[in-house]
C-alpha cells in the first residue's frame, strides 16, 4: 500500500474512532468513574478553583456524585437523592426514602444504583422507585453495574448479584419460579412471591464489605474486614482466588493493565497479578489507606491517613514525586485524574496538585470536612462536602462579564414564623448572552440554591426583621452584585379567626386581576394581610384589595393563591391562567437626579407604533425603580415628572421572557408652578392605589389611563356651555378617587358646580383630603386645582358600580344670567328712551 494511502486511512480510522472516546469520556457514571474503579477522566479539568455554582443539600455529602448526560446524581447522609444540572446546579429531582443512603451512586441505562439499608433501583430521567432489595444492614459499598447485573458489597450478606431489569422478559411479572408453580423466565433465584427484585447470586463473607467491586473481563473484585481481597467468577459467583493481608481491606480495588491495586489499615498498597493473586509489589506509608487509588499514564495515586498524597510507579512500586504532597489534615478522599491534574478532599479543603511533579496548584476552602471524592466531566470538577454543599469548579472563559444585578425582590413585608412565604424578582440579561441563574439571601445566615427562575420561598424561625435579596450568576460562575434588599419583619403567630378570598375564577396571561381578602364571619375588608400568587407577595390596601397580573403560559394553567393574616388561619384559592398568543418581556430601571438621588413618582411609558395605552405605564417607588411588562416589539420609552424636565429613549425592543435595564437622569425645571408641585402628591396618591382612573381631555378628544378597575368615560363633552357628563365604574364596594384634567378649551377657568348621580357634591377644603387613603369616604367630594391653562379637578367616589358624574362652569351660568340682565335693562332704557316719547306725543295730540 503507498504511504499517501495509509495516511489517508489511518485519518479516516483516527477521526472515527475520536467521537467513541470523546462521547464515553463525557461521563463519569460511578464512584472513581469506570467499572475498573480508574479513577481518570480524558476531560479537560479545572486549571483555576473558580466555583461556578454550589447547591445546598438537606445534609451533609460525605460519598461521591455521579456525573451522566449533563446531570449530577449523589445521595446526603440525611437519605435524599438528589439530581441537579451539571451546568447550573438547578435541581432537577429528588428522592426520599425512610432511611440514610451511604454508598456512591452509578448511572447505568437511565437507571441510578445505591446502597443504603437496601439496595435501591431508581430511574434517572424521573427519580422514582422501580425496584429495591432488602439487606437488613446497611450497603457502604457503591455499585459496580455491567451486562445488566448489579454487584455491591453488604454488611452482613456478603457480594450481591442482582439483576439490574428484573423484568426483562417484559411480561411484566419479575418473580417466576418453580417453587411456586410457575417457570421462572427471569434470571433471579429464591425470590419470595412478592419481591421486586432478582437476586441472581451471593457470596457470602464473614465480615463486612466496605470496598466498592471492579470488574475486569469475566471477574468481580472486592476487599473485606476479614482482611481479604476476593476474585469471584461473575457469572455465578465462584471464587476465582483470595489474598489475605493483616489489615482491613475497605479501599475500591483499582484494575490496570491485568493488576490489581488496592490499599489496606496495615498501611500499604498493594499490587497483584489480576488473574491469579499473587503479590507483585507493596508500597508501605505511615497511615491507614481507606481511599482507593487512581491511575494515569502508569502511575499510581493514592491518599493516606498519614495527611499525604502519593505518586508511584504502577509497575514497580516506586516512589515518582521525591516528596509526597503533604497537606494538614487525614486524607480518607479517593484522588481523581484528569488533564495532568489530580483533585481530592483533604479536611476542610479541596486541592488541585500537578499529576508529574505533585507541587500544589490550588486549593479551595470548604465549610466542613470532606471525605467525598471528586467527579470530572466536561471541564468541571464536582465534590460534596459535610457541610451540605455540592461545589463545582470550573474555569472561566478569557473574556466574561458577570449578569446585570436584578431588581429588588418583592414579596411581603410583614410576616410570622414557620409560615412560608414566597419572593420573586425579575429576569435579567448576561452580557455575553449567557444562561442566567439566581440566588436569593434570606438574611437569617441562609441562603436558596441557584435557581433557573428568580422566584422562591423561605420559612423564618425566629422572630426579627430581616432583608431579603438576590444576585444573578451566568453558567461560568460570574455573578452579579446583590440587588437592594427587601426588608420584611416576622412576628410570632397566634390563629383565631378566618379569612375569605374572593377573586375571578380565570384571566387571560398577562391582564391584572384583583384578590379581595375579607373576614369570613364579618366579612369586613382585611388591611394588609399577605397575598401569595405565583411566587409573588403583596399587601392588600385599605379595601383588602390587591391587585396581581397573570403570568405568561404556555398553556391553559391553574395557579393556587394564598393569603395570611396575623390572628386568622391561613388560606387559599385558586384561579385559571389562560394562555393566549401574545408573549410579554419587560423593561426596568432606576431614574435618578443628577446628583444621584433616585427620583419618586416618575411617571414611565412605553409607546409602541404611536399609541398609548395605559398598561404600558409605571410609576417609579421610592428607590427610584420601575417595572414595566411589554408585548414583544419595539417601543419609544417617555419619562415625564413634575419639577423635572422629560426625557425619551426610541427602539427599545422588548423580547419574550426578558427583562432589559433602562436607567434614566433627570434634570430639574425652574418653576414648576401650583399643579406641577401637587401633581407629586397625586402621583404619590397613585402608587398607593388610592388613585382608580385619569381622564386628560382637551377639544379634539380624551385619554383614559386606568391605575385600577376603573373606567372614566365621557358621555357629552359639551364645550360651548362648558359643561362634561362622565360615566364612571368600578368594582362594588371599593372606593377609589378619580382625576380629571381639562385645558381652557373645554372647561373655563372660574368655578365649578359638580354633581353626583344628579345630586350636587360638596368641595373640600384640602385636596389632600380627597385623595387620604385612610379616609372613611361615606360622602363623595371634590377639589379643583387651576393655573395658567389647566385645570384638574380630583373626585373621591366612596362606593363604585357605575355613576353619573356632572361638572359644570359657573363663569358660563352667570355670563348666561349677565345676559339677560343686560337685555332687560336694555329693554328698560329703549322703553324709556323711544316708547315713552313716542306716547306721550301721541296722546298728547289725542288730547288736542
Amino acid at each position: 500500500m503507498h504511504k499517501i494511502s495509509k495516511i489517508v486511512l489511518y485519518t479516516i480510522i483516527i477521526i472515527l474512532i475520536i467521537p467513541i472516546f470523546s462521547s464515553s469520556a463525557s461521563n463519569w457514571s460511578k464512584f472513581q468513574n469506570d467499572i475498573q474503579n480508574t479513577g481518570y477522566s480524558t476531560d479537560e479539568a479545572p486549571d483555576t478553583n473558580n466555583i461556578v455554582w454550589t447547591f445546598i443539600a438537606d445534609d451533609g455529602i460525605q460519598d461521591s456524585p455521579a456525573i451522566v448526560n449533563n446531570n449530577i446524581y449523589f445521595a446526603s447522609s440525611k437519605g435524599t437523592i438528589y439530581c441537579i444540572d451539571d451546568s447550573t446546579g438547578v435541581q432537577i429531582w429528588n428522592y426520599s426514602g425512610s432511611n440514610p443512603w451511604y454508598s456512591s451512586p452509578q448511572i447505568y441505562n437511565d437507571m441510578l444504583f445505591i446502597g443504603g439499608n437496601q439496595v435501591y433501583c431508581i430511574n434517572a430521567e424521573e427519580g422514582n422507585l422501580i425496584w429495591e432489595y432488602p439487606v437488613g444492614l446497611h450497603v457502604t459499598s457503591s455499585p459496580a453495574v455491567e451486562d445488566d447485573r448489579v454487584y455491591v458489597g453488604t454488611w452482613n450478606q456478603g457480594l450481591l448479584c442482582l439483576d439490574a431489569n428484573p423484568d426483562d422478559n417484559g411480561d411484566g411479572i419479575i418473580n417466576h419460579y418453580e417453587g411456586f408453580g410457575a417457570i421462572d423466565t427471569d434470571e433471579g433465584i429464591d425470590d419470595p412471591p412478592i419481591a421486586l427484585y432478582d437476586l441472581i447470586w451471593t457470596f457470602q463473607t464473614s465480615n463486612m464489605v466496605i470496598s466498592s467491586p471492579a470488574i475486569y473481563e469475566d471477574k468481580v473484585y472486592f476487599g473485606t474486614r476479614e482482611n481479604k481481597m476476593y476474585c469471584l467468577y461473575k457469572s455465578n459467583g465462584t471464587q476465582v482466588w483470595n489474598f489475605t493481608i493483616n489489615g482491613w481491606i475497605d479501599s475500591s480495588p483499582t484494575i490496570y493493565d491485568g493488576k490489581i491495586y488496592f490499599g489496606s489499615y496495615d498501611d500499604k498498597l498493594y499490587c497483584l497479578n489480576a488473574l491469579n493473586g499473587n503479590e507483585l509489589w507493596t508500597f508501605s506509608t505511615n497511615g491507614d489507606i481507606r481511599s482507593s487509588p487512581a491511575i494515569f499514564e502508569d502511575k499510581v495515586y493514592v491518599t493516606s491517613y498519614d495527611k499525604n498524597i502519593y505518586c508511584i510507579d504502577a509497575q514497580s512500586g516506586l516512589q515518582v514525586w521525591d516528596q509526597p504532597y503533604t497537606t494538614s489534615n487525614s486524607i480518607q478522599s479517593s484522588p481523581a485524574v484528569a488533564d495532568g491534574k489530580v483533585y481530592f478532599g483533604s479536611g476542610k479543603k479541596v486541592f488541585c496538585i500537578d499529576a508529574y511533579i505533585g507541587s500544589k496548584l490550588w486549593n479551595y476552602e470548604t465549610g466542613s470536612n470532606i471525605e467525598s471524592s471528586p467527579a470530572i466531566s466536561n471541564g468541571k470538577m464536582v465534590i460534596g462536602s459535610a457541610d451540605k454543599k455540592i461545589y463545582c469548579f470550573k474555569d472561566l472563559p478569557i473574556s466574561n462579564n458577570p449578569p446585570n444585578t436584578p431588581v429588588k425582590p418583592t414579596g411581603i413585608t410583614n410576616g410570622y414564623i414557620n409560615v412560608e412565604y414566597s419572593f420573586s424578582s425579575l429576569a435579567v440579561i448576561d452580557p455575553d448572552g449567557d444562561t442566567v441563574y439566581y440566588q436569593f439571601d434570606w438574611g437569617d445566615g441562609s441562603t436558596s440554591n441557584w435557581l433557573s427562575t428568580p422566584s422562591s420561598s423561605h420559612i423564618w424561625a425566629q422572630s426579627g426583621i430581616y432583608e431579603v435579596k438576590i444576585k444573578a450568576k451566568d453558567i461560568f460562575g460570574s455573578e452579579s452584585q446583590f440587588s437592594q434588599s427587601l426588608e420584611i419583619e416576622i412576628s410570632e403567630q397566634a390563629v383565631t379567626s378566618e379569612l375569605k378570598i374572593t377573586t375571578e375564577s380565570s384571566v387571560i396571561e398577562g391582564q391584572k386581576f384583583s384578590v379581595t381578602v375579607k373576614d369570613k364571619d364579618t366579612l369586613l375588608p382585611i388591611s394588609g394581610a399577605s397575598v401569595s400568587f405565583n411566587n409573588e407577595l403583596k399587601t392588600t390596601n385599605s379595601y383588602g384589595i390587591v391587585d396581581f397580573y397573570a403570568p405568561q403560559v404556555e398553556t391553559d394553567r391553574t395557579y393556587s393563591i394564598i393569603a395570611i393574616y396575623s390572628g386568622y388561619e391561613q388560606k387559599d384559592t385558586s384561579i385559571i391562567i389562560l394562555n393566549q398568543k401574545e408573549k410579554k418581556g419587560w423593561i426596568y430601571g432606576t431614574i435618578y437626579s443628577y446628583d444621584g438621588i433616585p427620583i419618586k413618582g416618575v411617571k414611565i411609558c412605553a409607546y409602541k407604533d404611536g399609541e398609548y395605552d395605559s398598561s404600558n405605564c409605571a410609576l417609579s417607588d421610592s428607590d427610584g425603580s420601575y417595572v414595566i411588562d411589554l408585548v414583544e416589539g419595539t417601543y419609544v420609552i417617555k419619562i415625564e415628572k413634575s419639577g423635572f424636565t422629560s426625557a425619551e429613549k426610541g427602539d427599545v425592543i422588548v423580547l419574550q421572557n426578558i427583562a432589559q435595564q433602562l436607567n434614566f437622569v433627570l434634570e430639574t425645571s425652574s418653576n414648576p408652578g401650583i399643579i406641577d408641585e401637587n401633581r407629586e402628591q397625586i402621583d404619590n396618591a397613585i402608587q398607593e392605589g388610592t388613585i382608580g382612573a385619569e381622564l386628560n381631555i382637551n377639544k379634539d378628544g380624551y385619554e383614559e389611563i386606568k391605575y385600577a378597575d376603573v373606567s372614566i368615560l365621557p358621555e357629552a363633552i359639551d364645550i360651548k356651555s362648558n359643561k362634561l357628563t362622565l360615566k364612571i365604574n368600578g368594582e362594588e364596594q371599593t372606593g377609589k378617587t378619580i382625576v380629571i384634567t381639562a385645558n381652557k378649551d373645554v372647561l373655563a377657568q372660574g368655578d365649578f358646580q359638580i354633581s353626583y348621580d344628579a345630586v350636587k357634591i360638596n368641595q373640600a377644603d384640602n385636596f389632600l383630603d380627597v385623595i387620604d387613603p385612610t379616609n372613611d369616604g361615606s360622602l363623595a367630594e371634590y377639589y379643583i386645582i387651576k393655573e395658567k391653562d389647566q385645570t384638574i379637578i380630583l373626585i373621591s367616589n366612596p362606593h363604585f358600580s357605575e355613576h353619573t358624574i356632572t361638572i359644570s362652569s359657573i363663569v358660563e351660568i352667570i355670563s348666561v344670567t349677565y345676559a339677560i340682565l343686560l337685555f332687560l335693562l336694555i329693554t328698560v332704557i329703549a322703553i324709556l328712551l323711544f316708547i315713552a316719547p313716542v306716547y306721550h306725543f301721541y296722546f298728547k295730540k289725542v288730547k288736542e
